[in-house]
């Protein structure tokens, strides 16, 4: 009787006992990357090395941003939960009562925002090792009768008020970056679980055209390295397989697009990204003279290379 009920007390213990045990078991929960991030500015640091304040300069004359990127728990963190090093250091602010001393102990260091990521290298690996994608890409790409480009993706970028609060309540914005590949037959494509949720800007507020570069930083790094091709462990090619994978349109509305992709928004002297109309001759409905891309990416490097946020702001109306 006694071995039953030693038994059945292990058996117990081991049994996990709600859901989120079970998906840590069985190894399925989605490797999400977390960056302490500015509530001003947007910029991202690494919760080991994040500064107490932020260290951000829009241009090489500009100030530093300044705001504070932690905040001080009243409570002492729990023996058992383990924090990172950086969030359990005694803050070197100065004590606003000298005249009251404080006890000389670590408390927890809660970032005020945080920005959370998937990689989109471990979304693609999941994605082509999925039975029956492989398969899918192939036949679409048979039908399309195109050469392999490798895997291309689009970006979309979105922003709602989580409080569900109408325009004369108070004006909160988080906004999602998702990317789909367009390999994928379209019956497929828009399916939530084929999208990547490639980050979640933090609330309350919303990065403008020069903020929304901090947030993209490291997709746009991830990519830069995708691609050159990486090799990937397949269903079908399970001695590794070379893939390459591009960017090649943003989605979204005219304001978001415009703010992933770094052209001004419609109040601008030249407000379209296709073309340099200006905007005097909005009224004419004709095309002016159509961008290039490699005049696209000139501008923009001669943008950053600009000293002042007044010059920038000349060049880019």
């Amino acid at each position: 009787m006694s071995t039953n009920q030693g038994s059945n007390s292990s058996l117990e213990t081991c049994l996990p006992c709600d859901i989120h045990t079970v998906i840590k078991h069985l190894e399925l929960e989605v490797p999400l990357e977390k960056s302490v991030c500015c509530t001003q500015c947007y910029s991202l640091y690494n919760v080991e090395t994040a500064p107490e304040e932020c260290t951000y300069q829009a241009t090489f004359k500009s100030a530093h941003c300044g705001v504070e990127l932690f905040w001080i728990s009243k409570f002492k963190p729990l023996p058992h939960i383990q924090f990172p090093t950086k969030q359990l250091e005694i803050s070197t602010k100065k004590n606003k009562y000298p005249h009251i001393q404080l006890p000389n102990r670590p408390r927890l260091k809660i970032p005020y925002a945080n920005l959370i990521a998937q990689p989109l290298l471990t979304w693609i690996t999941w994605l082509v090792n999925r039975t029956g994608i492989e398969d899918a890409i192939e036949k679409w790409v048979d039908k399309l009768s195109a050469p392999d480009p490798g895997l291309v993706c689009d970006v979309a970028q979105g922003e709602f008020n989580p409080a569900s609060n109408k325009a004369s309540g108070k004006q909160i914005s988080m906004g999602i970056i998702s990317l789909n590949c367009l390999n994928i037959p379209p019956q497929l494509l828009n399916k939530p679980h084929y999208t990547c949720l490639s980050g979640i800007i933090p609330s309350p507020n919303q990065p403008n055209m020069n903020t929304m570069n901090n947030v993209l930083m490291p997709l746009a790094t991830e990519m830069t390295k995708l691609n050159h091709g990486v090799m990937i462990f397949t269903l079908k090619h399970p001695k590794c397989h070379k893939v390459v994978i591009k960017m090649v349109n943003v989605i979204g509305d005219i304001a978001v697009s415009h703010k992933v992709a770094g052209f001004k928004y419609h109040v601008a002297r030249k407000f379209f990204s296709w073309c340099e109309v200006e905007d005097h001759k909005r009224g004419n409905l004709e095309l002016g003279r159509l961008r290039s891309g490699h005049e696209v990416v000139e501008l923009a490097v001669k943008w950053k290379e600009l000293l002042s946020s007044a010059l920038r702001d000349q060049l880019a109306n």
